[in-house]
């Protein structure tokens, strides 16, 4: 009988047996998701706002997988606004495999359009950033601009601090657009009220 020689993938898990049958078992109760709510709120929400100041006085909106923050002129009306998103999947999704950061708005309002032209000031600075408009890369259109952040460094490794350093660096540059955001908002917000008006 021939000696054939044991694929690395199956040698790998046979040689971390125990390792991969408890990451088995707590990615089937999904155990991942409700650890990275959890992480959201007790740890990036804080860290983040530690890192930016000026978010500290941002409406601040947590979810499961996510987390959004606006100033109260980015309001849009009808409750809803424009707003800093950070989307955390989990880091074994087949569909989204790194945090996304971008601007968050709703698709249907009205101004939506000025948010993925670069005649945009704001959006012509965030794409020269490194930012991608969503209907270049296929993304949800309630994420007009935005980029991927890797959960790992640049040499493989994870480092939660150099991570959130990542996060916060990226933010940062729509956080310091702000006022050219708000110019933004406003002027469709006056060309909603025009239309309103006219009607």
């Amino acid at each position: 009988m021939t000696e054939t020689a044991i694929p690395e993938g199956l040698k790998l898990a046979l040689e971390h047996l125990t390792a991969v049958r408890e990451l088995d078992r707590y990615l089937r109760k999904k155990g991942v998701e409700k650890d990275i709510g959890r992480y959201i709120k007790e740890t990036v929400c804080p860290a983040l706002q530690e890192r930016l100041p000026a978010i500290r006085s941002w409406t601040c909106e947590v979810d499961e997988e996510s987390v959004e923050w606006h100033p109260e002129s980015w309001k849009l009306g009808r409750g809803s606004h424009l707003s800093l998103y950070l989307y955390l999947p989990s880091p074994i999704s087949p569909l989204d495999p790194d945090p996304a950061l971008g601007l968050f708005a709703p698709a249907k309002r009205g101004g939506y359009s000025a948010l993925t032209t670069r005649s945009t000031p704001f959006v012509a600075a965030l794409v020269a950033a490194g930012f991608g408009l969503a209907e270049e890369h296929g993304w949800v259109k309630e994420v007009p601009l935005g980029k991927y952040v890797s959960w790992l460094a640049a040499d493989g490794s994870f480092d939660e601090k150099d991570l959130l350093d990542r996060i916060a660096a990226e933010a940062r540059k729509i956080v310091d657009l702000e006022p050219e955001i708000t110019r933004t908002v406003c002027q469709f917000a006056a060309k909603s009220g025009r239309k309103k008006a006219k009607r």
